[in-house]
């Protein structure tokens, strides 16, 4: 068997892994052990993540993209969000998980293309998005597949456009010990921050910021307003790194 045939059957076989979860990803997340220790909810975690990509986006380019891809996009969850957030942008979802795309079509969002993927190859135009957004999918991707994936990403992104990829940080111990003991979470490899910054950068992208967030539960949340000025730390729960294609 190919290289490559061995790397795409590994990712379908993931992508039905995750055909169980497609009805009720964001309610399997919430009952996980340890997601109660932070007293937030899944919801409340892609509120955070996207709040973040639209200040940032705002200060950079005054205005909202017209495109964005969500590569690991489940069954549309981040969908109905980003909706809210960029109500006129058009939206592009991929995953490998034949079910979760399935589920999400139903969702019937305006403006919405869902579409499944071996993760290697993206059905898109070349540079065709403003901004590739993708959180927490690569350490349930084969690490030896993250720079055909980043560079990917980087075929479908506008010059000029952004990548912003979050992902949950290893270095935390409550996040270590979280995703070696949750269901969802079985058999995934952690991706370093900065693994995945050379990644991108290896890709072509420049890298703008790697920024920890998420620091404080809950009962602690009146120290979230720090939050910002400690974001080179790197004990966040989840980190992100910033991308922009160069342009022509």
């Amino acid at each position: 068997m190919s290289d490559e045939r061995a790397r795409e059957e590994s990712v379908t076989s993931e992508g039905e892994r995750f055909d169980r979860y497609a009805t009720d990803y964001a309610t399997t997340i919430n009952n996980e052990r340890g997601m109660g220790l932070t007293g937030e909810s899944f919801e409340y975690y892609l509120d955070l993540r996207l709040t973040m990509v639209r200040t940032l986006l705002a200060e950079e380019t005054g205005r909202p993209p017209a495109s964005i891809i969500d590569f690991g996009c489940g069954a549309g969850d981040t969908q109905v969000h980003l909706r809210r957030c960029f109500p006129d942008a058009r939206l592009i979802g991929i995953d490998a998980s034949a079910e979760s795309v399935r589920v999400a079509r139903e969702r019937r969002l305006e403006n919405v293309e869902f579409c499944v993927s071996d993760g290697l190859r993206f059905p898109v135009q070349d540079a065709s998005v403003a901004v590739s957004y993708s959180n927490g999918t690569f350490h349930h991707v084969e690490h030896a597949d993250h720079l055909e994936i980043a560079r990917e990403l980087y075929r479908v992104t506008e010059p000029g456009g952004h990548a912003f990829m979050f992902e949950n940080n290893g270095l935390n111990p409550v996040v270590a010990w979280l995703m070696d003991h949750n269901e969802v979470d079985r058999g995934a490899r952690r991706v370093s921050h900065w693994k995945l910054r050379r990644t991108f950068a290896k890709a072509g992208f420049r890298i703008r910021a790697v920024r920890f967030y998420a620091f404080f539960p809950k009962l602690l949340e009146p120290l979230r307003k720090r939050e910002s000025a400690i974001g080179w730390l790197p004990f966040g729960a989840q980190y992100l790194v910033w991308g922009q294609k160069p342009r022509a």
